[in-house]
Order: C-alpha cells, then sequence, then structure tokens
C-alpha cells in the first residue's frame, strides 16, 4: 500500500516503499510529509509512532481517525488510544 500513496510520483513512492522495507522509518518521514492523501498521512502516523515521536504520531492520528475509509480510521483510533494510554490520559 506505501507504494500507492504517491502514484503520481514513483520515484518517491518508492523509497518510501524501501525505507518501510528496511524499517528506516525516520528516513520514510520527510517523503512522508508531503503526502496529501489518506493513505500517506496514515503512514506518516505510523512512522512517527515506530520511532518513539508519540507527540507528533498523536496528531497525525488525531487528523485522520474520522476519514470514511475503514482500513484508515480504525488502526488509527487504536494507535491514539493506545497513545494516550501511555500517556496516562485514561478518559
Amino acid at each position: 500500500p506505501t507504494v500507492a500513496l504517491l502514484s503520481g510520483d514513483p520515484g518517491r513512492a518508492e523509497a518510501i516503499a524501501q525505507f518501510y522495507d528496511q524499517r528506516e522509518y525516520a528516513k520514510a518521514i520527510p517523503y512522508l510529509q508531503k503526502s496529501t492523501s489518506e493513505q500517506g498521512r496514515y503512514q506518516l502516523a505510523l512512522a512517527y509512532y515506530q520511532t518513539n515521536a508519540f507527540g507528533e504520531a498523536l496528531n497525525a492520528f488525531d487528523r485522520i481517525k474520522n476519514v470514511a475509509n475503514p482500513e484508515i480510521s480504525e488502526p488509527a483510533n487504536y494507535y491514539a488510544g493506545v497513545i494516550r494510554f501511555k500517556n496516562g490520559d485514561y478518559a
């Protein structure tokens, strides 16, 4: 799914896919920050989460947790909840 994020820019999509495959999430972040697609924003949130940038991840997940696509909104809500729980926000 990562390659489909930036279908208009195959070089960028290939770089993101390579970074994700190698679990080099920090290197993918600058590319993902330019994405305007829901999938790209979800991948950005995951990259922040994987690099322990939980504040940025929570902000990113919060921005996409109400999108119509349940393949994005459901995990976004889950990860946002996990971060809030880790932060002691149980409400």
